[in-house]
C-alpha cells in the first residue's frame, strides 16, 4: 500500500511541475508573423533620422543601441542593429518574433 502512496505522490509532483513549465512556456512565447520586407532605413551623417532604401523616407531615430529599422508588411517599424539583418533583401519574405512591441528575431524559415 505505501508502495502506491509514493508513487501517486511522485506523479502528483511531476504533473505540477510539468503543468508550471507548459503555463511558464506559454506566456512567454514571442510572437511569430510572417510578413514581406517593405523597406530598410539607414542613418544619416550626423543626424537622428533614418533614411529609407527604396522610398527615401526620414524617420526619426529612437534613443537606442538599435541604429537602423525595417518595415514590414504588416505596417510595422522595428529599429534593429544594422550589422545583424544587412543580408535580408527589400521583398524577401521572413518571419519575425514580436515581444513587447520589439523584434526579437528575424529569419527565412
Amino acid at each position: 500500500m505505501s508502495k502506491i502512496v509514493v508513487k501517486l505522490s511522485v506523479l502528483v509532483i511531476l504533473l505540477l511541475i510539468f503543468s508550471f513549465l507548459v503555463a511558464y512556456k506559454a506566456i512567454e512565447l514571442p510572437n511569430k508573423e510572417k510578413v514581406t520586407i517593405e523597406e530598410k532605413y539607414y542613418p544619416i551623417d550626423g543626424k537622428k533620422l533614418l533614411s529609407g532604401v527604396k522610398s527615401n523616407k526620414e524617420i526619426t531615430m529612437k534613443n537606442t543601441t538599435k541604429k537602423c529599422a525595417m518595415e514590414f508588411s504588416n505596417s510595422e517599424i522595428f529599429f534593429i542593429q544594422c550589422d545583424k539583418y544587412l543580408n535580408y533583401k527589400i521583398g524577401e519574405e521572413v518571419f519575425i518574433e514580436v515581444q513587447e512591441n520589439d523584434l526579437m528575431k528575424i529569419r527565412r524559415k
